[in-house]
């Protein structure tokens, strides 16, 4: 099963890679973390999450293509999918 979470580091006063943050996650969650696969193309960010027993994946994505904006970010999510597809195969 995928849940899917929004938590946005502005209304919770923390951000990647500070650990409260993934507690946060796997607190809305309510799954362990050896149940759940975090992507970031941030190594300081996927060491943290390995922390807490998040299995991690680091994803290079080029941006340098495309000019700044919300665009950007969606068209980077769509190329995440099938990642994430190959994540879940892990378990």
């Amino acid at each position: 099963m995928l849940l899917y979470k929004v938590v946005e580091s502005c209304k919770v006063g923390y951000r990647k890679p500070h650990p409260r943050i993934y507690e946060i996650v796997l607190e809305k969650l309510g799954v362990p973390a050896e149940q759940c696969v975090f992507l970031d193309d941030m190594g300081g960010n996927l060491k943290t999450a390995a922390s807490f027993g998040i299995r991690t994946i680091k994803v290079n994505v080029d941006t340098s293509d495309f000019p700044p904006s919300l665009d950007v970010i969606i068209v980077c999510q769509s190329k995440l999918q099938s990642l994430v597809t190959t994540a879940l195969t892990l378990f």
